[in-house]
């Protein structure tokens, strides 16, 4: 399932309250986020929202989230970027303290940034599912480069760390994948990036974390996964119980090979973020349920990502 979303539509929030309860689920933690010698402790981190469009740094700021996802930018345009002010504000103070992860695409390029050029020679198709993404042949020297000019701004602006996105590519470049390109090294060249990635960034921030979303499968298709984990703080997934063409509310669809993978992240002491799409009350309930069951931090929201969804069993 593609992840990718579009940075139009106007700058207004909708709250979406939706009360449920279960059994065994954890409340939110303290916000008490503390740093050690080996870097940020996330041990705390018990909620976390994910919200692309429509970002008010007031009100995400003051809401109660332990975690936040998104992007750098208040239209995806680098004239639009957070300031370092709008960065300390959305972080929050005390019970409202939260960590910011910005959303990056690396396996994709997107026509609404800066640093897009259509001639490049790493820019392959455009995605005929999101007009205005385009596939990159991500190993290419030039393209990594530019993905570390976008840490720099990520990392100047306050940021505690990085979101990456399509790190699933390499299966469409990979053997059998759909670019009929049957790259052998595809998986190994996606782990290499994000490593790279991870010490380009700690040369400027040791504790700046890394948090690639989707391809959990990558573990299976790479001979580099333990070099992998070793290089994350965590991952995000989108999709993993309740799964299906719908934009929201599909019909439960468990990914066991998936959960699986996830399950090696989370015993590898690795962060789960998943997000289900889903409005429903009884399909969140459930949900949370079986996230919680499988030490996952759970976030029910609209597939959209242009609204703060506050689920109020979250709220400390």
């Amino acid at each position: 399932m593609r992840d990718k979303k579009s940075l139009s539509g106007v700058r207004a929030i909708v709250f979406v309250f939706l009360t449920f309860s279960f059994i065994n689920c954890g409340t939110a933690g303290s916000n008490d986020i503390t740093t050690t010698n080996s870097g940020t402790d996330l041990s705390s981190i018990a909620s976390w929202t994910y919200q692309l469009q429509n970002i008010e740094p007031d009100t995400l700021g003051a809401s109660a989230f332990d975690l936040a996802v998104i992007d750098y930018s208040g239209d995806g345009s680098d004239e639009e970027a957070f300031s370092t002010d709008n960065v300390t504000t959305m972080k929050g103070t005390g019970n409202s303290a939260k960590l910011l992860l910005a959303y990056i695409s690396i396996g994709e390029a997107e026509d609404y940034r800066y640093y897009f050029d259509a001639s490049a020679n790493y820019v392959d198709t455009e995605n005929p599912d999101w007009p205005g993404n385009y596939k990159v042949h991500y190993w290419e020297e030039t393209w990594q480069i530019i993905i570390e000019s976008y840490l720099d701004r990520v990392i100047a602006a306050g940021f505690d760390g990085a979101y990456f996105d399509i790190i699933d590519a390499y299966e469409y470049y990979g053997p059998g994948g759909d670019a009929g390109m049957d790259r052998a090294s595809a998986a190994d060249d996606m782990v290499n990036f994000v490593i790279r990635l991870a010490d380009y960034a700690h040369d400027s921030n040791a504790d700046f974390l890394i948090f690639p979303q989707n391809g959990a499968d990558i573990l299976e298709a790479s001979s580099l996964s333990a070099d992998y984990l070793d290089a994350i703080n965590g991952i995000g997934v989108e999709d993993t119980f309740y799964f299906g063409d719908d934009d929201i509310n599909n019909d439960l669809d468990e990914q066991t090979n998936v959960i699986a993978n996830l399950d090696e992240f989370r015993d590898a002491e690795k962060i789960v973020l998943s997000v289900d799409y889903l409005t429903d009350p009884d399909k969140i309930t459930d949900f949370y349920q079986r996230a919680t069951d499988n030490s996952y931090i759970p976030y029910a929201t609209v597939r959209s990502l242009d609204t703060l969804t506050v689920n109020d069993e979250f709220e400390p």
